[in-house]
């Protein structure tokens, strides 16, 4: 039982995520950053603990480089980004 997960900055502390009472089958997806921190407080009761981590990578073309070429670009009002582009 319990177990809050908390996702803060790394530097000012300052919280960005909180999730309290993580139950028995949650799983929590973020993204891993040297600007970021994570933990999860102690949990309670007789049960074991059992964790997983995983990394996952994305084949497709990188996520900021694309953001930035987009955002070299003037795009008129209206147009649109497509999804595959990001």
């Amino acid at each position: 039982d319990g177990g809050v997960f908390q996702l803060r900055a790394n530097g000012s502390g300052e919280i960005l995520c909180e999730l309290p009472n993580i139950q028995s089958g949650d799983a929590i997806l973020f993204r891993i950053s040297g600007k970021l921190n994570h933990r999860v407080s102690p949990m309670q009761g007789n049960e074991p603990k059992t964790a997983f981590a995983g990394w996952f990578r994305n084949r497709g073309p990188n996520f900021f480089s694309a953001l930035q070429q987009l955002s070299g670009k003037e795009q008129n009002a209206g147009d649109e980004v497509a999804p595959d582009h990001l």
